[in-house]
C-alpha cells in the first residue's frame, strides 16, 4: 500500500511543501544538496563573492579608469591566489593609480610569486608606486628584496626612503643596522623616526652599535628610545651615564654626580671627537660651577667652533668670555645661531 493510500491528500500536501521548504532552507544555508554527485557547500555570501570576485577580474581590464582603480584594490582584499597573476600583469599597466593599487594589493595578498616583480616596479618613474611596491616587499617579508630596499634608502623621494627602511626592519636581517643607523642620522626626522621603527623591528642584534652611539649628541638621544623600546639596561658606569646623558636627565646625572662627573671628564679628554663633545655639552647642560676649569682646559688645547659655539651661546658669562677670546686667538668667527649643538647653562633639556 502506497503512502498516497494512507495518508489523506490534504496531508500529503503538507508533507511535500514542508519538504520543498527544507530542500530550498539548506540550500540557502550552504547544506549539501541530495543528489547522485558529491556534496557541494556553497552559500549565497559564497556564491556572491564568486561572483564579485569575477567581475573584478574583468574590471582590472575595463576601459573605465575608476573601475579598474577599484578592481585592483578590491582584488587584493579577496585572499584568492587567482588574483595574483592578474595583479602582476598590472604593475605594467599605463595609469600610475593602477600599478600602485596593485601594487599594495599583492602586499596584502601575500603570494611569493609577487616578489619578483614587485622588485622590479621599485624601479618606477612615479614615486607613490615605488613606495607601494616598498610597502608590499615589506609585507612580504622575503630575503630576495634586501639589496634592492637598500638601494631604495638613497631614494630621492623622502616617503620612499623612510618606507624603505621600515621594509628593511621587516626582513630582519641584522645586515641592515649600519644603513639603518646611518638614515638614522638624517636630518629629516621623517627618516630617522622611520629608521628607529625599523631597528625596533631587528631587535638585539642592533644593540651593540647603538649603545656606542649613546656618546653622540645628536644621535644618542634618538637611540636611546630605541634602546629603551627593547627594554635594554647599561651594563656599566659609562653606559649608565651616557644613557642619561642622552636622554638628557639632568636629575638622574646630578644623584649620580660623582660617577657622571667622572664617566664625562674622561670622555672630554679620551681623544675621541664625538664623546668630547657630547660630553663637553653635557656638563654645560648640567650646569655645576666646579666643571667650569675643566671646560676652560678642554676648549684651550682641544676647541673647535663647535664647542665654541656651545660656551659662547650658555648664557654663562665666564663661558661667553671663554669662547670670545679663543675665537679671537683662533682667528675665527663664531657664527650664532640653529639648535644644533647649543645647550644653556643648568638646562640640559632644551627649551
Amino acid at each position: 500500500m502506497s503512502i498516497a493510500e494512507i495518508l489523506p491528500k490534504k496531508c500529503l500536501f503538507i508533507a511535500a511543501a514542508n519538504l520543498a521548504f527544507l530542500f530550498s532552507h539548506d540550500m540557502l544555508l550552504g547544506k549539501p544538496v541530495f543528489s547522485a554527485d558529491p556534496p557541494v557547500f556553497v552559500s549565497a555570501e559564497e556564491d556572491r563573492q564568486s561572483k564579485g570576485f569575477e567581475e573584478d577580474l574583468k574590471a582590472l581590464n575595463s576601459d573605465n579608469i575608476d573601475e579598474k582603480h577599484r578592481a585592483a584594490i578590491a582584488l587584493g582584499k579577496t585572499g584568492n591566489p587567482r588574483a595574483v597573476e592578474p595583479l602582476i600583469k598590472a604593475l605594467a599597466d599605463p595609469d600610475t593609480f593602477v600599478r600602485s593599487f596593485a601594487a599594495v594589493s599583492l602586499g596584502n595578498l601575500k603570494d611569493a610569486r609577487a616578489v619578483e616583480p614587485l622588485i622590479k616596479a621599485l624601479g618606477d618613474e612615479n614615486q607613490r608606486v615605488r613606495r607601494s611596491a616598498v610597502e608590499a616587499l615589506g609585507s612580504l617579508r622575503d630575503p630576495k628584496a634586501l639589496e634592492a630596499l637598500l638601494k631604495l634608502l638613497n631614494d630621492e623621494n623622502v616617503l620612499v626612503r623612510r618606507s624603505a627602511a621600515q621594509a628593511l626592519g621587516n626582513l630582519g636581517n641584522p645586515d641592515v643596522v649600519d644603513p639603518l643607523l646611518k638614515a638614522l642620522g638624517d636630518k629629516d626626522s621623517y627618516i630617522w623616526t622611520g629608521a628607529s621603527f625599523a631597528l625596533i623591528e631587528i631587535g638585539s642584534p642592533g644593540i651593540p652599535k647603538m649603545v656606542n652611539l649613546l656618546g653622540d649628541w645628536i644621535m644618542g638621544p634618538r637611540v636611546a628610545e630605541v634602546l629603551a623600546s627593547l627594554a635594554w639596561q647599561p651594563a656599566s658606569d659609562e653606559e649608565k651615564i651616557r644613557y642619561y646623558a642622552a636622554t638628557r636627565n639632568r636629575q638622574a646625572l646630578l644623584d649620580n654626580w660623582v660617577t657622571a662627573r667622572k664617566v664625562l671628564i674622561s670622555d672630554v679628554n679620551s681623544g675621541d671627537a664625538r664623546l668630547a663633545e657630547n660630553a663637553v655639552f653635557t656638563l654645560i647642560g648640567i650646569g655645576r660651577e666646579e666643571i667650569l676649569d675643566d671646560l676652560a682646559g678642554f676648549l684651550r688645547t682641544k676647541g673647535n667652533l663647535e664647542t665654541a659655539k656651545a660656551f659662547l651661546e650658555s648664557g654663562h658669562a665666564r663661558l661667553t668670555e671663554l669662547a670670545q677670546n679663543w675665537a679671537t686667538g683662533q682667528g675665527k668667527e663664531i657664527e650664532t645661531g640653529g639648535t644644533d649643538g647649543v645647550v644653556k647653562w643648568g638646562l640640559l633639556k632644551p627649551e
